[in-house]
């Protein structure tokens, strides 16, 4: 499965990160919990009521075609329902090195990024909602994607990039302790607690998954699947929440329906779940993404090169914050960001 998200080289067309070395807080040798959202997942992070993370990915409207389903734990694990159903389920830090610290956002993210003075969760709109600790960094599974946005003033539109795919890394101190908990399941739900699975049993749930699954990136430059077992070498532990389409919706490709619907999705349903009753910033909306932005793209019309810092401190100004994530076959991306409520 895939994602969405920012560029540190200003670019509209994805670079080789092959070399890509992620940001850590954690001592040397130190052991990592990742957890992978996978899909249009919203992350707050809270810098009130305890500094924790609220996830949620909200429901598909009642009149779209295309309708997401849960998968927890494993990318080749059963749905546990269709989007009629609600799943709300919590982690809490027992068995993670607690942090206070500001939490590091890569800079990945800089073209989707969100910050809202007032924010206030409503589990009744959302398809799967995530309370989590306070991580040390946010970061995500390359490559990047590139991406077209409305930008408010001439000309119309706007080159960007962003991962597809957020990744929220602990510190772990004890492993045994670390799980994650079913606080509500509607309609026929069967989640129960879980322990994370280990690096090995990750990498075998992906094995299954790429071998009984086509890759949809549509391009190679685009696929994560030549990254993940390298990506995910450096955690001990991993939990995997993805919400998507069926994916073998588009054998092997995003088909035209699978694009528009994730454009419409993040555009309708994520962004105003994110800024609720405060006016959607200019330029947020998304064109197109991923392959259908490098296919009507010539590099005549790309923007020059940049160099940004490699992480975001908030120090630094404060950008539009949205992270984008999907799964290879619901191509809409998600929104990272902080609410103060203060």
């Amino acid at each position: 499965m895939l994602a969405f998200s920012a560029l540190s080289s200003v670019r509209a067309f994805p670079l080789d990160l092959g070399q890509y070395t992620y940001p850590s807080r954690s001592a040397p040798g130190a052991k990592k919990l990742g957890i992978i959202l996978h899909g249009p997942f919203g992350v707050v992070v809270r810098n009130y009521e305890g500094l924790g993370v609220t996830a949620f990915v909200p429901k598909t409207s009642k009149d779209d075609e295309i309708h997401h389903e849960f998968r927890f734990l494993s990318p080749y694990s059963e749905p546990l329902e269709s989007s009629s159903s609600t799943y709300h389920m919590r982690m809490l830090p027992r068995g993670l090195h607690a942090t206070k610290s500001p939490v590091t956002i890569d800079r990945a993210f800089d073209d989707v990024r969100f910050s809202v003075k007032k924010w206030v969760a409503d589990p009744d709109d959302y398809f799967v909602m995530l309370d989590l600790p306070r991580p040390d960094n946010i970061t995500f599974i390359p490559p990047v994607n590139p991406a077209i946005f409305e930008s408010g003033q001439p000309p119309a539109t706007r080159f960007g990039s962003a991962p597809l795919t957020q990744v929220l890394e602990y510190t772990i101190q004890e492993a045994d302790y670390i799980r994650v908990t079913p606080l509500q399941s509607r309609n026929g739900g069967k989640a129960k607690e879980e322990p994370p699975l280990t690096l090995g049993e990750m990498q075998e749930q992906y094995d299954a998954y790429e071998k009984a699954t086509p890759d949809q990136a549509g391009t190679p430059s685009l696929s994560q699947r030549p990254l993940l077992k390298r990506w995910m070498a450096q955690y001990s532990h991993l939990y995997f929440f993805g919400v998507g389409a069926h994916p073998h919706m588009g054998e092997g490709q995003i088909s035209p329906s699978l694009a528009e619907h994730g454009v419409r999705f993040f555009n309708n349903r994520l962004l105003p779940a994110i800024y609720q009753n405060q006016t959607v910033p200019q330029g947020s909306n998304l064109v197109k993404i991923g392959k259908e932005v490098l296919d009507c793209t010539t590099q005549s019309e790309l923007p020059a090169s940049g160099v940004r810092p490699a992480v975001w401190a908030p120090s630094m100004p404060h950008a539009r914050l949205l992270t984008v994530s999907s799964t290879e076959n619901c191509t809409s991306p998600g929104t990272v960001g902080t609410a103060n409520n203060g």
